[in-house]
């Protein structure tokens, strides 16, 4: 299966990415920096870096249009009053750029939240989901 891993560089995501390469997937790493991210050579022939802005729509073209699923692992971790909007914008964009590719399923890691009690982080995460839901790709 060829799977677009966003976050790859994350906490989650470095820790996924070996996993999903060692069951035999191709993965297509989404990283804003190449130099963030190691690879190790046993791994090589089954990644493809992907250098891209979730917040730049042209630079997601770089997306290939063959994929069958994508991680959507990515988070703000700012603390300035716009992380909400940014992360609302990377969300649109993402769902925008995956309704042009054979994406079947968007894989969308959020938070643990108490409904009543929202941090704004977590009311951001939550609305990022919303957002992912409003895409063709389930």
């Amino acid at each position: 299966m060829k799977i677009l891993l966003t976050g790859a560089n994350g906490y989650i995501g470095t820790r996924l990415l070996p996993r999903l390469i060692e069951e035999g997937h191709e993965i297509y790493a989404l990283v804003r920096s190449r130099s963030r991210i190691e690879i190790p050579e046993k791994f090589q022939s089954q990644l493809h870096i992907i250098e891209a802005d979730l917040l730049n729509p042209s630079s997601l073209l770089k997306i290939p249009t063959e994929i069958d699923a994508a991680y959507y692992l990515v988070h703000s971790m700012s603390y300035s009053q716009k992380f909400s909007e940014l992360e609302a914008t990377s969300a649109k964009n993402f769902v925008n750029r995956l309704e042009n590719t054979q994406a079947k399923q968007i894989i969308y890691l959020s938070g643990l939240s108490n409904e009543e009690h929202l941090s704004r982080h977590l009311t951001s995460r939550k609305r990022v989901g919303e957002i992912l839901k409003t895409g063709k790709v389930p």
